[in-house]
């Protein structure tokens, strides 16, 4: 016989038991494993600074700690998890300790968040039409159906190819498990989509012993292994060059940034200032890789830098780039002083 603990009235063993079996049911089951994992990471924190009990000094001590090597984000996030937890298995609501929401908010003042980029519908139907089906074919039918039915990259890695029905001029798609847990479907009706999808869907091997929709695709042939979850996140992520701004800038004025291979430091300032920074660095630092005193080494050798050493340097990589073009151009030379005589005879005759 168990007590409670609001009333103090005997609770049976077996409708405790079941309580304790419901009260693990609460948390969601795909976030269940992160938080279980964040509260361990919690209490193993607590066991090292040998703290027992679970006041708001102790919560602002651990984000305290934290917020040196988590963004703003992270600290909300690990927040969000612990509060969950801690509520089902202690009873304890961390939402009521208000030093603790407050320092979080205040960690957050300043932070720019990173957000996701989205195409555009030109720039979705120049990738539909320009882009090489032997590279990017299974890329064009996972943006078809992610773009018409909003479907998120687990629900794209669970489709199965029953759940499509071809009606010769339209294509249904239907979604069974979907996050709000009711089935729903959407239509592709453009004539060029529905062409790409089945394009896709005679390459299909015969011998697929699985009925899942998207398969690994390698040089124009799909392969009999299925997409993952995480490989529809980071799909082909290797085949985009990237963009940077700066390069935006220079086309729009006329000019290109060369970049040169990373092991010719001699045509680079920065890596001949970081060769008069590392032995230092090296020498005097102690501290595990990435730790606040390794960073605290490194600013404190840069403030040493001057603006002559930078100067220097920029001189001996301009120097050593004039000197590699001096031996890659051809020089043409012309000797005025010679008789042109040769060529008035051939004129004249």
């Amino acid at each position: 016989m168990n007590t409670s603990e609001n009333t103090g009235e005997a609770v049976p063993f077996d409708l405790s038991k079941a309580a304790a079996a419901a009260t693990e049911e609460l948390l969601p089951s795909k976030s269940k494993e992160r938080n279980e994992k964040q509260f361990q990471i919690f209490e193993d924190w607590r066991r090292l600074k040998n703290v027992t009990s679970l006041t708001e000094d102790v919560f602002l001590a651990y984000f305290a700690e934290k917020s040196s090597s988590y963004k703003a984000s992270s600290l909300w996030s690990t927040y969000s998890m612990l509060k969950a937890v801690l509520l089902l298995k202690e009873n304890l609501d961390i939402s009521k300790f208000c030093k603790v929401t407050a320092y979080l908010k205040r960690k957050s003042t300043g932070y720019q968040p990173k957000k996701s980029k989205c195409l555009s519908r030109d720039q979705i139907d120049k990738f539909l039409l320009e882009a090489p089906d032997k590279e990017f074919l299974v890329m064009k039918v996972a943006l078809i159906f992610g773009v018409s039915g909003a479907c998120r990259c687990d629900e794209l890695s669970r489709m199965l190819v029953d759940d499509i029905e071809d009606q010769n001029n339209v294509l249904i798609v239907h979604i069974p498990d979907s996050k709000t847990k009711k089935s729903r479907r959407f239509v592709v009706v453009d004539e060029r989509n529905l062409a790409t999808y089945r394009r896709y869907l005679e390459l299909r091997p015969p011998s697929t012993p699985h009925k899942r929709l998207f398969l690994n695709y390698k040089k124009g042939k799909c392969t009999v292994q299925p997409v993952g979850l995480h490989s529809f996140e980071v799909l082909h992520t290797g085949k985009f060059e990237k963009q940077y701004k700066i390069d935006a800038m220079a086309r729009d004025r006329g000019f290109r940034v060369i970049r040169l291979p990373p092991y010719h430091c001699i045509f680079n300032p920065i890596e001949l200032i970081w060769s008069q920074m590392k032995n230092n660095i090296r020498r005097n630092n102690t501290a595990p890789k990435f730790s606040s005193a390794t960073i605290d080494i490194i600013r404190e050798d840069a403030s040493k830098i001057t603006a002559e050493m930078w100067a220097n340097c920029v001189r001996h990589s301009t120097k050593e780039e004039d000197q590699y073009r001096a031996r890659l151009i051809t020089p043409l030379i012309i000797n005025l002083e010679e008789s042109s005589d040769d060529d008035s005879d051939y004129f004249d005759q």
